[in-house]
């Protein structure tokens, strides 16, 4: 009976190290394999909030001629797009537009060019992003003038959708301070 203990000891013993070797066995490729799905992942919640991103900056600009032609309210744009600074912002605008029309003079607008994007930071819920365009704009009943649009704006996602939260006018001093910095500009 002692003869069989010792061998069911040693069977025992030699489970547990057949065990601990395709433990470690398994181990490492299954590290690397995670590591490598959870890199996966990562760029692939990148690329969706780029996507997001150029989504609102394009939804953004057209709704805004939308709103200078009249055909979207200032509100609706406001809160559909911005947060923080840019409420005000845009705000503002709003009520230029919004007085000259009061006082009859209605202006009318239409992008000209393609919208152009470029994501420089994107990181911790928040973003900046160059937008450069064209757009003709004016009175109605006047000719249109064109109005080139150089814009870096400031963005941050709150819950799964991205929010304007600044926007700033880019001088030709602040394009060669980015080219500078190895940023290409369109």
């Amino acid at each position: 009976m002692s003869i069989f203990e010792n061998k069911k000891n040693l069977l025992i013993f030699v489970s547990i190290l057949i065990i601990l070797f395709l433990g470690f066995l398994f181990y490492f490729p299954l590290r690397g394999y995670i590591s490598e799905l959870k890199e996966r992942k990562a760029q692939t919640e990148l690329a969706q909030d780029k996507s997001l991103i150029e989504a609102t900056v394009n939804s953004f600009y057209s709704d805004y001629v939308k709103a200078i032609n009249g055909n979207l309210t200032w509100v609706d744009l406001i809160d559909k797009y911005t947060s923080g600074r840019a409420k005000n912002q845009v705000s503002g605008y709003a009520l230029i537009f919004l007085d000259d029309a009061t006082h009859g003079a209605q202006h009318l607008a239409k992008i000209t060019t393609p919208i152009q994007i470029k994501i420089i930071s994107l990181g911790n819920q928040k973003a900046e992003a160059l937008v450069d365009f064209s757009m003709n704009e004016g009175v109605a009943g006047e000719k249109l003038k064109i109005i080139p649009f150089k814009n870096l704006l400031s963005l941050e996602k709150q819950g799964s959708s991205w929010f304007i939260t600044g926007i700033g006018e880019r001088t030709e001093r602040f394009d060669e301070y980015l080219k500078s910095q190895g940023i290409l500009i369109f």
